[in-house]
């Protein structure tokens, strides 16, 4: 599961509230949905240097719901 929060956090989320955005990244590592070279973290044309780069900017490039998708299809 997530990380929970019990405070507000600098993300935006409340009290309450999940971040499932750590786990679906490290499923889709897993699955090799994304892949992983040192420190880089590849995911078709994107790249980005580290996990919390690749968190930050997950969102911004719309690809959430497709990494998502993508990785969940493949779970057993």
């Amino acid at each position: 599961m997530g990380d929970f929060y019990f405070l507000d956090s600098i993300k935006g989320f409340h009290p309450g509230e999940f971040d499932m955005v750590r786990d679906i990244i490290t499923m889709a590592f897993f699955f090799k949905v994304v892949k992983r070279g040192g420190a880089w973290y590849n995911y078709e044309e994107y790249k980005w240097q580290g996990r919390d780069a690749m968190e930050e900017k997950y969102a911004e490039y719309e690809l959430q719901e497709e990494i998502r998708i993508k990785t969940l299809d493949i779970v057993p």
